[in-house]
């Protein structure tokens, strides 16, 4: 699980929210993103705020009852509100940040916003030690490899990993204009 201070920090990252408008669909409460897609309210995890009108305020969807609640009241839905909700990040990107020590997480974020992207600019990931086998074993080495695109270039991440007796991280970032950049990692326990 993610710590208090790292989910501050990844919320402060271009693109970690999204605007979408409640939709009363046959009596179900719905939300439709910026690009048509649907989803329930439920799907969204932890806070939102919705457009009204003279602010943005801060509160919790209850779909079920056509509802957005505050702390001092309660709006009924109508459908068309404008909402911004927290986007989640890829499960083994997640995972990955998770197991990072403080100094590696900070470093991968400068390094990537150096890049030109954002963790929300993720479109695949896969990471190994997402499997619970391998977080079993207690030496086990391999390599998670996560693409980030945005507006104008790629980035491909390769995230090469030891654990046991020595620990090693290496992750080399490439870029579809040929720039390259490597930050490693290593030490014995």
């Amino acid at each position: 699980m993610l710590t208090e201070e790292r989910k501050k920090r990844i919320s402060l990252e271009a693109g970690s929210c999204a605007i979408g408008y409640i939709m009363i669909e046959d009596g179900h409460c719905l939300i439709e993103d910026e690009t048509g897609d649907l989803f329930l309210p439920e799907s969204i995890n932890g806070l939102i705020w919705m457009n009204t009108g003279a602010a943005w305020a801060e509160g919790t969807l209850c779909g079920s009852k056509h509802e957005f609640q505050m702390k001092d009241k309660i709006i009924k839905l109508k459908g068309g509100e404008e909402i911004s909700y927290p986007l989640n990040l890829f499960k083994p990107l997640e995972e990955l940040l998770e197991q990072l020590n403080d100094r590696q997480f900070e470093l991968l974020l400068r390094e990537l916003n150096r890049l030109g992207f954002s963790l929300f600019d993720c479109v695949y990931s896969f990471h190994p030690l997402s499997y619970s086998s391998l977080k079993k074993e207690s030496d086990f080495s391999g390599a998670g490899f996560f693409q980030f695109a945005n507006d104008i270039s790629h980035c491909s991440l390769q995230h090469h990993f030891k654990r046991g007796e020595f620990t090693s991280d290496r992750f080399e970032f490439t870029l579809s204009s040929g720039e390259r950049s490597l930050l490693m990692e290593a030490e014995q326990k």
